[in-house]
Order: structure tokens, then sequence, then C-alpha cells
């Protein structure tokens, strides 16, 4: 728990998520970002001077003992220049290691782990050292998402059968996107995902690059018996509406407190359906970085969990299991999560 009244952070790598939530972070009377660390030195310090940062640092065990918790801005290697976000495997377990063992508030950028070792063990280090940890999709602090989670807990559905989703994104691997609604779904549902069963498509929905044209179909159950089926598909629409290109103008990618990207309203949907009603939930984004931001730093001062460990295992482990799911071509079930970190 700090001290502290101006919280002092440390920005581990840039990309990406580093930067907005520097965009969210500057604007606070209440935060300092005094370190930045990054694979790429020239962009650490480029990071460093726009954010107003003092110090760039070699490794980042050099933050231990100077700030009060530190953010994992993305935690993996930026894709080669033919490469997409996704493909490059997540270093949360080995960045965020020195700082669990030390007690320290941890945040990591979604999804929390690539392997599911990997995320129990951080989930065990966090236990262990009373150390606060915290991941998850800024789409859980969306306010139509919290809208509906309240709805559900009044019981204006009735009996809630499940839920359909649709997403949309740039080029990126399943776990890189899926996790948003994902996240959005089980705010509402809460715990209990049971199985998953996933399908690719191999038709293209982008012809000129059938590389990149793939969709994704992925049905969750939960052990009560709710749905949630999710469609995910690569339509690089988004990533067409921020790439920089000849006679376009640059678009801000991350929704900050101020600026939505345009894309957003068009490629989030949900539509949960009880026994007595249904609801429409599209998320736009505005203002769910700020807030997921201000539970984190709560989470600062006060050495409360602002999300079950729990919950965050469970969700990595629906992704790691669709993934395998989307291999086999079956259904694929989860492990309680009490089996998985001993109760």
């Amino acid at each position: 728990m700090a001290t502290s009244a101006l919280l002092k952070l440390g920005m581990i790598t840039v990309e990406p998520h580093g930067r907005p939530w520097a965009e969210v972070l500057s604007r606070r009377s209440d935060v300092k970002m005094e370190y930045a660390w990054d694979y790429d030195a020239s962009r650490a310090r480029a990071y460093a001077a726009k954010y107003n940062i003092p110090q760039v640092v070699n490794c980042v065990e050099d933050m231990l003992g100077k700030v009060d918790a530190v953010l994992i801005g993305g935690g993996r290697r930026p894709p080669t220049a033919d490469g997409i976000w996704g493909e490059e495997p997540d270093d949360h377990l080995k960045l965020a290691r020195p700082f669990l063992e030390k007690g320290m508030p941890t945040l990591i950028d979604k999804p929390f782990a690539d392997k599911l070792d990997d995320a129990i063990e951080m989930v065990r280090l966090a236990r262990a050292h009373a150390a606060p940890l915290m991941s998850c999709s800024a789409m859980r602090y969306d306010s139509q998402v919290l809208a509906m989670k309240q709805v559900i807990d009044d019981g204006g559905l009735g009996n809630v059968a499940g839920a359909v989703c649709m997403i949309g994104t740039g080029a990126a691997t399943l776990k890189w996107y899926i996790i948003h609604m994902l996240e959005a779904v089980h705010t509402g549902f809460g715990p209990g995902i049971e199985s998953v069963f996933a399908l690719p498509s191999h038709v293209p929905v982008v012809p000129d690059k059938p590389e990149l044209a793939k969709a994704y179909a992925l049905v969750f159950r939960w052990t009560d018996g709710r749905l949630a089926t999710m469609m995910l598909v690569c339509d690089e629409t988004d990533a067409a509406e921020t790439k920089e290109r000849p006679g376009r103008a640059p678009r801000i990618l991350w929704p900050t407190a101020s600026i939505v990207p345009p894309y957003l309203p068009l490629h989030y949907s949900i539509r949960v359906y009880g026994d007595m009603n249904w609801v429409d939930v599209r998320p736009v984004g505005k203002g769910c970085y700020s807030r997921k931001l201000e539970a984190f730093l709560e989470m600062v001062r006060t050495g409360k969990q602002a999300i079950p460990l729990e919950s965050t295992l469970e969700l990595t482990q629906a992704l790691v299991v669709a993934e395998q799911s989307l291999k086999s071509g079956k259904l694929e079930m989860l492990r309680p999560v009490a089996e998985l970190v001993g109760g």
C-alpha cells in the first residue's frame, strides 16, 4: 500500500498500451511517471521525452525501491515488419517477477499471459508476496458494459440464457482481441466458464490479402448452462483507418478520456438474452481507460485487489483453451480455477 500522496510509477514497455495509459496518467496531478524501460532504448527515450518522464533505465530492476507501482504496457517485443501483434510471445512473467517478489502493485497489459503456467505462477507470486496484481481488458470498465452488469444483477433480464457478440479487428491473433468480448461478458455473467468450442473460417474477407482474412467463431459455456457465442472477423478495417498512408491523416488508435476512434462503435457489439428481456451493448471505449487506471491506482493506494485473481486466471485459461480448440476442432474443457492455484 502506497503511503505517499503522490504516486510514483514506472512504465515497462511502450507498445501498444504504454502510450494510451500515459495519455490518461499525464493529466493527473496525483501521479508522476518517473521511470521508463523498453526493448528499444531509443523508443523509450522518445516516449520519456513526450510524457516528461525523468529517467530511462537500462533494466526493469533499476526501478525497484524507487516507484510505488509498475505498469507493463505491452510486455512483448513489437512484431517484425511483416508481423502482427500477438505473434511474439509475451514476457509478462519475466518482467513482473522482480516486482511481485517485492510485493509491489503491478498492472499487466491484456491478455494476462500466453501460457497458463505463466499465469498460474504470477498469481502464486502475487499471493505469496501480498503483491496487488491487475490485468484486464479496458472493456471491463466501459460504461455500457457496467450498465449491462447492473441490469443483469437487478434481474431486469430475468434468467439469462446467453449472449451473442461480434468484434471486427485488424489482423491479429485470436487471443489479442477476443479478450475484449470475453471480459465484457464475464463482467456481467461472472465466473464459471466450463468449456470452449472454437472454429476458424477459411473464407477470405479481404480479397487482396487472403493471409490476413480470417474469421473465428467461438462458443463459451458456463457451468450453469449459459452460453456466449462470439464472432471475430479480421477485416482490417480499424487498422486501415489508422495506418500511416499517403494522403491519409493519422488517427489515434486508443480510446482516451476524450477521443474515441471511429471504428469502435462499429466493431464491438453484444446482445444479452434473458427469459424476460434482452439488452444491446455497443461498447465505444470512451472513458474506459480512465476508469481502468483509476481502479489500478486505487489498488495501489489501498493494497486491495481491483479484480479477483481467480477471474483473471479463468479468463486466461479460457483464451488458452480456445486456441487448443481451434487446433483440435473439438470442445475443450477448462479446469476449475481452484485446482490451478490450490484453492
